[in-house]
Formats: C-alpha cells, sequence, structure tokens
C-alpha cells in the first residue's frame, strides 16, 4: 500500500551498517578499505533505487511509516563519515558528501520530529486504518434446502444429516 512506501528506505540500512562494522574493523587493520567502499556504494546505490519511491511517499499524508527514514538515512551518514576519516580526512568530494548528507539527514529527522508532534496534536496520527466493512449475507430458506438435500444425495442417505438438521434448526421458518 502507498501509505508504507516510506519503509523501502530500510534497503539502505544493511549496506550502510555492515560498512560500519567492516569500518571499525579496518581502523584495527582487520578489514580492507576496499570493502569499505565497496558497501558504501552498494548503500548508495539503494538510495538512489529508493529515491523514486520516496517522491510518491512524500505525497502521502505523514504516518508513523514514515519514521523508516531516520535509520537508514543516519548509518549510511556515519558510514559516509567514517570513510572520510578513514581516507585520511583531508577535504574534498567525501567531506563534501559527508557535509551535506549530515544536514540533509538532521533535516529530515527534525522533519519527523515535527510531523509526529503535530500528527499528535490534531489526533492524526493516531487515528485508525480504514477499514472495508464486510457485511454477512444471509442464505435464503430455499437454498439452505438445496443444500441438506444435496449433502443427503452424497452421502447416500436418505435424510439430513445431524448437521444439516442443525442448521436448518437455526434458520428460523426453514423447513427442512
Amino acid at each position: 500500500p502507498d501509505r508504507i512506501l516510506p519503509a523501502w528506505m530500510i534497503t539502505v540500512a544493511p549496506p550502510a551498517v555492515i560498512g560500519l562494522v567492516l569500518a571499525q574493523l579496518a581502523e584495527q587493520g582487520l578489514a580492507p578499505l576496499w570493502a569499505v567502499q565497496a558497501l558504501w556504494g552498494i548503500a548508495l546505490f539503494f538510495v538512489l533505487w529508493v529515491a523514486p519511491v520516496l517522491k510518491r511517499a512524500i505525497a502521502q499524508p505523514f504516518g508513523i511509516p514514515f519514521w523508516a527514514l531516520s535509520f537508514p538515512l543516519a548509518a549510511f551518514t556515519t558510514l559516509t563519515l567514517r570513510l572520510h576519516g578513514l581516507q585520511g580526512g583531508a577535504g574534498g568530494l567525501w567531506q563534501t558528501a559527508a557535509a551535506l548528507l549530515l544536514a540533509a539527514t538532521s533535516m529530515v529527522v527534525l522533519w519527523l520530529g515535527f510531523a509526529t508532534v503535530r500528527g499528535l496534536r490534531d489526533g492524526s496520527l493516531l487515528a485508525p486504518e480504514p477499514v472495508a466493512s464486510i457485511t454477512p449475507v444471509a442464505m435464503p430458506g430455499a437454498a439452505v434446502r438445496r443444500t441438506t438435500r444435496r449433502m443427503a444425495r452424497q452421502r447416500g442417505t436418505p435424510r439430513a444429516s445431524a448437521a444439516s438438521r442443525r442448521l436448518c434448526d437455526r434458520i428460523p421458518d426453514t423447513p427442512c
């Protein structure tokens, strides 16, 4: 459903978190730097892959699923910052990307916080989901009689079974 489209962003989290773990190991010399860079690239791929879906998600009214944006963005931003530090910490593309991602993630988390407070205040955040109503359809008496006779013929019994009689007894004005 469209209301849970923001949850697609969670696909960014696994490569970003694994990249953070490998970055920690790379600092200790236990993992290669190229593996961290590869996981950053995979996480970037997922960010770019989910971007068109997020355009549709933003059109939806704010709800709890929007919080699925916070953790993956924070993990990807942290991985970018760590990768910048692992590559010598000099200026350039990594520093610019890290700063822009940090600003964007901060703005998204602030927006999520304000939108949550606004939704709680006006009562739209915890409103019940719309559910299709299900109305039971009663079986007409003639249909019950036909069904009872057919069941009796299938079993080879000349009269209705006990279960069929109980069904007939529950429906008023139905001779079986």
